[in-house]
This record gives structure tokens, C-alpha cells and sequence, in this order.
């Protein structure tokens, strides 16, 4: 029985002073001796872990951290100050006072948040206004840090890495730009403007067109094929060699596309059969880029750089074939030594591209006025006889407009 009692003693005198420590902390409070009252909670919760009171131990610190954090916006604060009250969270009370107390921590957590995060949007829309360049850079370093402050502060939120990817992207660090784009996709995976953001982070940023084909693809597979992020792979397969790839799409991307969307999508449909054509036409395979600039000019019918695209295709088209001619009839000559050095007769097949040539061309040159256009429209005049058109157009090319 003594043995009882004196142990019941005992258990009094600890929590007598244990009261008598909070309540002098919270008396530093009351004075505004925060850092004082921080260092005492500090070192009653680290001689004793367990006590009591440690929840609201942890909430009176996270409370001091908050304070501080809103005087000094110190990250470092910010940080104490959640993982104050994420002990509170974690602490296995289910009273009614530590049921508020961790509503209010809960609270805390997201107010601070908040603040950093509103923070992060005005410190870049400042810099994105701001001209002296010097400032613009503190300014942007600052608002990326609050963005990462804001990851941390809340982990599982999607929110900030949006414009934390944003601000590496103005700021040319695209790895980091890659990293916060993907942590959003993976927390926010219905985002069809991530995806977006991220394909193009690749395509426009990064010269990865590969890994953008990848991004857009999977957009796609998911069932995001919205017309632009079809619009987007549709370069980047263009971008990647993959013309074919991009063909087949033209279609679906009109068809998905608003009325808002359609002409933009049709001019990317025109420029795709302009860059397969041109893809043909450096391999010398004149006919079929020919095809595909008029399937660009079907889209596109005044457009007077496609009907340069065609007109010079004829041309080289008729050049090649009188190449490949004088040189069958060279190689026939070789092997007769009377036609040894007999002169090799005129190529008359290429009329017919010349007369096609000058049919798309002659009206471009009309319409736009360029040297260019003249220059080979003279050309086009001289190959088919017709030389006083050829010596106007050569005038016209004096005074046309420069490329």
C-alpha cells in the first residue's frame, strides 16, 4: 500500500511539472518571446516525446513557425512550421481538443500553402512583365522557389508544379522544366494540357522529337486526342521523318477540329504535305513531291509558295529527265566508236513540265511580285521558246520584292 502511494506521489510532482512548463511557455507567448517559447518546446518535447501534452506542444510550435514564416517568409520556417503540425497529425488522439487541434493544423498546413503559392503567381507574372533583365531573373529564381516550397509544404497537390515547369521554361532549365511536368502528369493524369505542355517541352525546347511523338502518342492512346494535341504530333512525326505518320492523321485532326480550330489545323495539314514534299524533293523524287504539293495547294489554293514549291519541282523534274536521257544516249554512243564524239540530239519531252510549271507559277509571280518567282519563271519562258516573256520576266526581277 505504501508502495502505492508514493507512486501516485510521484506522478503528481511530474505533472505538476509538466503544467508548470507549458504554462511558462505559453506566458513566453503572451510577451511575443517566440523564440524563447520555441526553444523551451523544443526542449520539453525532445526530453519527452511522449508526454501529454505533445500534441498541443506541436501545435503551439507549428503555430510560433507559422508566425514567423508570415514575418520573414523564410523557407526554412515554413518547413518547421508544417512539420509541426504533420506531428500533430500523426499523433494518435481522438478527444475533442485534439480533434481541433488537428483541424487546425490541417488548416495551418493549407493556409500556408496558399500564401506561398499566391506568392509564386505574382512573383512570375511580375517577372514575365518586367524588362530590366536582372530583375527578371531574381524574380523568376524567387517565384521558382516558392513553387517548390509549395511541393513541399503539400506534396500530394498537383497545383504547383504547373507553373514551377513554367518558370524553368522561361528560365532555359528544361530538365527541370521535364521533371516538374511529368510529377504534375503523375498526379494529374487527366490533364490533356500537361501533355501538351510537356510534348512541346520536347519538340520546341528540347529538339526531342521522339520523345514527343511518345507524348503526344500516349496522350492520344488515353483517349486525349484533342485536334491540337493531334495537330502537335502531326509535327512531330513530320519533325522525326515519320511523313507517312503525319499523313494519315491529317484527316482526323480536321475533322476533330472546332471551328475555331479548323483553319489552323488545314494550314498545318497544307505545311505537313509541303514538308513531305520537300522531304521528296531534296531525295530527288520530283513526281511524288509534286503530289504532295498539290494535295498542299488543295488546302491552300492561293497560296503562292506552294505554286513555287510545283513550279520548280517541274523544272527540276524536266532537267532530270533530260539528264537521264543525254546519258542513255552517251552510254549508247560509248560503245560505237562512230557515234563516238557525234553530238547528242536535243531533249524535247520536258516541254510538257515546262508548260505546267509556267501554268501554277506565272500567276504567283503576279500576285506576290518576288525576284525569286520571276527568276525562275524566266526560266520556265526560256525553256519553252518563248524568249521575249523570258527577258520581261528578267526586267521584272529588277525591281521585284526580295525573298
Amino acid at each position: 500500500m505504501k508502495r502505492l502511494v508514493l507512486t501516485v506521489c510521484v506522478s503528481a510532482l511530474l505533472t505538476t511539472a509538466a503544467t508548470a512548463q507549458w504554462g511558462s511557455v505559453k506566458s513566453m507567448i503572451q510577451r511575443n518571446e517566440d523564440d524563447k517559447a520555441i526553444a523551451e518546446i523544443t526542449r520539453i518535447l525532445k526530453d519527452d516525446p511522449n508526454n501529454s501534452n505533445a500534441i498541443e506542444g506541436y501545435q503551439l510550435l507549428g503555430n510560433l513557425y507559422y508566425k514567423k514564416s508570415q514575418a520573414d517568409h523564410r523557407a526554412d520556417d515554413y518547413i518547421k512550421a508544417k512539420e509541426a503540425y504533420a506531428r500533430v497529425l500523426e499523433i494518435n488522439a481522438n478527444d475533442n481538443n485534439a480533434k481541433l487541434m488537428k483541424i487546425q493544423a490541417e488548416n495551418g498546413i493549407r493556409g500556408m500553402w496558399v500564401v506561398v503559392f499566391n506568392d509564386g503567381i505574382t512573383l512570375f507574372n511580375n517577372a514575365i512583365s518586367e524588362k530590366e533583365e536582372p530583375k527578371k531573373i531574381a524574380l523568376l529564381d524567387s517565384a521558382g522557389m516558392k513553387f517548390k516550397l509549395a511541393t513541399d509544404l503539400c506534396p500530394d497537390s498537383a497545383q504547383p508544379y504547373d507553373p514551377l515547369a513554367r518558370t524553368y521554361i522561361v528560365q532555359k532549365k528544361y530538365p527541370e522544366a521535364e521533371a516538374a511536368l511529368k510529377k504534375y502528369i503523375s498526379k494529374k493524369p487527366t490533364d490533356t494540357l500537361a501533355y501538351l505542355q510537356l510534348g512541346s517541352l520536347y519538340a520546341d525546347r528540347m529538339h526531342d522529337s521522339n520523345k514527343a511523338i511518345e507524348v503526344f502518342e500516349g496522350a492520344v492512346s488515353k483517349g486525349y486526342g484533342s485536334s491540337e494535341i493531334l495537330t502537335r504530333l502531326i509535327v512531330a512525326y513530320a519533325q522525326g521523318g515519320r511523313m507517312k505518320d503525319a499523313e494519315k492523321l491529317l484527316d482526323k485532326a480536321i475533322a476533330t477540329a472546332s471551328e475555331r480550330d479548323k483553319k489552323r489545323v488545314i494550314d498545318l495539314a497544307g505545311n505537313v504535305h509541303r514538308l513531305i514534299g520537300r522531304a521528296l524533293q531534296d531525295s530527288s523524287r520530283y513526281e511524288e513531291a509534286i503530289a504532295e504539293y498539290n494535295e498542299a495547294a488543295k488546302l491552300a489554293p492561293t497560296n503562292s509558295d506552294i505554286a513555287y514549291d510545283i513550279a520548280y519541282c517541274y523544272v527540276r523534274l524536266a532537267r532530270a529527265k533530260k539528264q537521264t536521257f543525254e546519258d542513255s544516249v552517251k552510254a549508247v554512243y560509248a560503245k560505237d566508236k562512230k557515234k563516238k564524239n557525234a553530238r547528242i540530239p536535243d531533249y524535247t519531252e520536258g516541254k510538257p513540265y515546262y508548260q505546267k510549271a509556267l501554268e501554277v507559277l506565272k500567276p504567283a509571280a503576279e500576285r506576290e511580285n518576288k525576284k525569286m518567282y520571276w527568276r525562275l519563271l524566266a526560266t520556265v519562258y526560256a525553256n519553252l521558246d518563248m524568249n521575249a516573256e523570258s527577258k520581261d520576266a528578267l526586267d521584272k526581277e529588277k525591281t521585284g520584292k526580295e525573298e
